[in-house]
């Protein structure tokens, strides 16, 4: 699983994802992920919500 990679290899406290405010399937797939709401803000000129997760091995 892509989650089980970043934590891994990419040396961070937490895991970001986010995804267009309009695209329910994706913000669906990071929920499911065990992921938690953290924001609303502008990525790449698009509205998004950002989720996250803690990285168990930092």
């Amino acid at each position: 699983m892509l989650l089980d990679y970043a934590r891994e290899y990419i040396d961070a406290e937490y895991i970001i994802a986010y995804a267009d405010i309009e695209n329910v399937a994706s913000t669906r797939v990071m929920e499911k992920c065990s992921m938690i709401y953290h924001k609303t803000d502008i990525a790449k000129g698009i509205s998004c919500h950002f989720y996250r997760i803690k990285n168990l091995t930092k």
